[in-house]
């Protein structure tokens, strides 16, 4: 049986996979908390769009999963090599995890990834969009 985000087992999952998102993402800012939701915004704006919030990561409780989004995962390959095998397995897409039940040592790696994430990260997003912006004047 799939787990619902009535299941209790489901329910600590992201309870944990939020407190695990705050504790390794120094400096950034909650934006967002509820029981089913955590929005982390980068401590600067978004370089592409300078009066939006620039988005760093996100835990979410759908139907099915709990949903740990890291978005500095996107654009930079740097940090996206640094996403283990094991939890390659867990990827959808560039920058989500999913879960349905706490895993000790995945998510060991996941906070490891986390901060990971948060250094470095400014600049090498500045980098990207300088890239991006030079693909687009050619």
């Amino acid at each position: 049986m799939a787990a619902t985000t009535t299941d209790p087992a489901f329910a600590k999952t992201s309870a944990v996979l939020r407190k695990l998102m705050i504790a390794n993402a120094k400096g950034m800012i909650v934006a967002e908390e509820s029981n089913a939701t955590l929005v982390l915004h980068a401590p600067f704006a978004n370089p592409l769009k300078p009066t939006e919030p620039m988005w760093f990561g996100m835990v979410r409780t759908g139907k099915a999963y709990v949903g740990y989004h890291l978005m500095p995962l996107y654009m930079n390959a740097r940090l996206s090599a640094l996403v283990t095998p094991s939890l390659k397995k867990r990827m959808q897409g560039k920058t989500c995890f999913n879960f349905t039940a706490v895993d000790e040592a995945l998510f060991a790696e996941l906070g490891t990834l986390t901060a990971q994430c948060t250094r470095g990260w400014k600049e090498d997003l500045s980098k990207a969009v300088a890239a991006y912006k030079n693909t687009k004047k050619a």
